[in-house]
C-alpha cells in the first residue's frame, strides 16, 4: 500500500510555491486563501517538516521546501501528460495543420495514410494556403512553410531543404529536338514560378542558367503558374519544362512520369520549416505529427 501525502495538500503547495502567495493560489485552485493556508499546514504536520516561511511581505520556500518543490512538479507534470495522452487517445483530438497547396498536394497528403495508421485517435484537418498563417491567432495547429517564422511566441525547425532541377516528360529526350544539353532548353517553353504574396524569393531559370553554362537562353520566356502543382502538371503533360523542386517531383521522377535530364539541382534559395506556439507542444497530438514529419524527412 502506497504511503502518500495527502493529494490537496501537494496541490495548495505546489500552487502556493509557484505564486509564492496563498491568495494567487486560492485563485488558481477556486478556494480561499485560508483554505489553501489550511491544507499546506495539513501537508507539513503530515510531512512533520516545515515547507514555507510565513512573514508580513508573502512566503518564502525553506530549504526542505525548495528540494521538494522541483519533484513534486515533474510528477504533477507526468499525470497531465499521461492524462492527456489517455483523454486523446478515448476521446479523439483535432489537429489543424497548415501547408502550402503545391506541397500539400505533392508530397504530403500522398504520406498522410502513415501517420493515420500510427495515431488513428488523431483527426488530422489540413489547410492549404500560399500565405502565411498567423499561429498565434488563426486555428491552427501546426504550419509547414517556407522560410523561417520570426512571430515571437513561435518556435521555427527547418524540416526540408530543397533544391531545384529542369524536369519534363521522357517523350522530350526523344526526337530531332532532343534535349541532350542545357543549351537546347532555347527550344523549349520554360515554366515558371510567381508568387502573389511577399516573401522569400525562390530561385529562377535565370540563376539556374547561368550555373549550368547556358546564359544565352531566354530565362523570361514562358508562362507564370502562381502554384508549383500547375507547372509540374504540364511538365508531366510534356507542355514544357519546369524548375521543379526536388521534394514535388520526387514522386514523377521515380515513377518515371518526369525525367530530370541535367545537373546540377541547385538550393531553392528558401526552404521548408516546421512552425507551432511554443505552448503547444504539450499537445500530444501536435508532438506525434511534429515527431513524425521530422521522421519522414531524415528517411527521405
Amino acid at each position: 500500500m502506497r504511503r502518500l501525502p495527502p493529494l490537496n495538500g501537494l496541490r495548495a503547495f505546489e500552487a502556493a510555491a509557484r505564486h509564492e502567495s496563498f491568495a494567487a493560489a486560492g485563485t488558481e485552485l477556486h478556494v480561499t486563501a485560508s483554505a489553501v493556508s489550511q491544507q499546506v499546514r495539513a501537508l507539513e504536520a503530515w510531512l512533520e517538516v516545515a515547507l514555507f516561511v510565513r512573514h508580513a511581505r508573502g512566503l518564502a520556500l525553506t530549504e526542505a521546501g525548495e528540494r521538494y518543490l522541483p519533484e513534486l512538479s515533474e510528477a504533477f507534470d507526468r499525470v497531465e501528460q499521461a492524462t492527456r495522452v489517455l483523454q486523446s487517445r478515448e476521446a479523439g483530438q483535432v489537429l489543424t495543420l497548415n501547408v502550402t497547396p503545391s506541397l500539400g498536394t505533392q508530397w504530403l497528403v500522398p504520406r498522410l495514410w502513415e501517420f493515420n495508421a500510427r495515431h488513428p485517435e488523431v483527426d488530422v484537418r489540413i489547410g492549404a494556403t500560399e500565405r502565411n498563417v498567423d499561429l498565434r491567432r488563426e486555428d491552427v495547429d501546426l504550419a509547414v512553410r517556407l522560410g523561417p517564422s520570426r512571430e515571437p511566441g513561435v518556435v521555427s525547425e527547418l524540416l526540408l531543404r530543397e533544391t531545384l532541377a529542369p524536369v519534363c516528360a521522357p517523350a522530350l529526350l526523344e526526337g530531332e529536338e532532343a534535349l541532350t544539353e542545357p543549351a537546347d532548353l532555347g527550344r523549349q517553353r520554360l515554366l515558371h514560378i510567381f508568387d502573389p504574396h511577399p516573401g522569400p524569393r525562390v530561385t529562377g531559370w535565370r540563376e539556374w542558367l547561368a550555373m549550368a553554362g547556358a546564359p544565352q537562353v531566354d530565362a523570361r520566356s514562358g508562362p507564370r503558374f502562381s502554384v508549383w502543382t500547375l507547372a509540374i502538371m504540364e511538365a508531366v503533360a510534356g507542355r514544357g519544362v519546369a524548375l521543379g523542386p526536388f521534394s514535388l517531383v520526387r514522386e514523377e521522377l521515380r515513377a518515371g512520369r518526369l525525367v530530370a535530364p541535367f545537373a546540377p539541382w541547385l538550393p531553392a534559395g528558401v526552404d521548408y520549416y516546421l512552425a507551432y506556439r511554443a505552448d503547444a507542444l504539450g499537445n500530444p497530438a501536435l508532438a506525434a505529427c511534429r515527431d513524425w514529419l521530422h521522421e519522414l524527412c531524415a528517411r527521405e
